[in-house]
């Protein structure tokens, strides 16, 4: 398989296991890939940190560069999850009193989190959704008190058959899989 990898971070591109020959530093849609088409493009854990017009470039990106037949695939932060209500309240809680810039939850770092129908308007402006799945059922601060058992409960939510309303109430995640307009 020969893939690339984008990051607008050095250090996390340094750290990865991607060949230094395949990695474009900056943002994938300032560079010039010609008429590069890709079987598959993945924006997994992103889309949290993007302004919206760096989101909608980077989808435009991603439409151009997609083979006919290939498939998108991306994440967003569900707003409406059990985890992301919980994660504000703590968040207005604490304030900046715990100050630490290395924790998402104090540091200030804005952070985008989306509706199901947000996500899938946003996505259906460049693609066709074809299924999405809900991921990551963990909850804070029970993610964090006890970890085995919230890894053991959410491993079993993931199983679970069909994707109903109370499943993406404790989805923190929504991944959607697309294909080309």
């Amino acid at each position: 398989m020969h893939f690339l990898a984008s990051d607008v971070s050095e250090g996390m591109l340094a750290h990865s296991l991607v060949p230094p020959d395949q990695r474009l530093l900056g943002h994938i849609y300032e560079h010039d890939l010609g008429e590069a088409r890709f079987d598959a493009i993945f924006m997994l854990g992103v889309t949290t940190y993007m302004e919206p017009d760096e989101l909608d470039r980077n989808l435009a990106f991603a439409a151009r560069h997609l083979a006919p037949k290939g498939r998108f695939v991306a994440t967003f932060t569900h707003v409406d999850a059990l985890d992301s209500r919980l994660r504000s309240l703590a968040k207005w809680i604490m304030g900046r009193r715990a100050g630490s810039s290395d924790n998402v939850l104090t540091s200030g770092l804005r952070i985008h989190q989306y509706s199901f129908r947000a996500a899938s308007a946003i996505m259906e402006r460049h693609f066709h959704v074809e299924s999405w799945d809900g991921l990551n059922h963990t909850v804070f601060p029970f993610n964090r008190l006890f970890p085995k058992g919230s890894i053991g409960l959410a491993k079993r939510l993931a199983r679970h058959e069909g994707k109903p309303a109370w499943l993406r109430f404790l989805s923190s995640d929504l991944l959607f899989h697309a294909g080309k307009r």
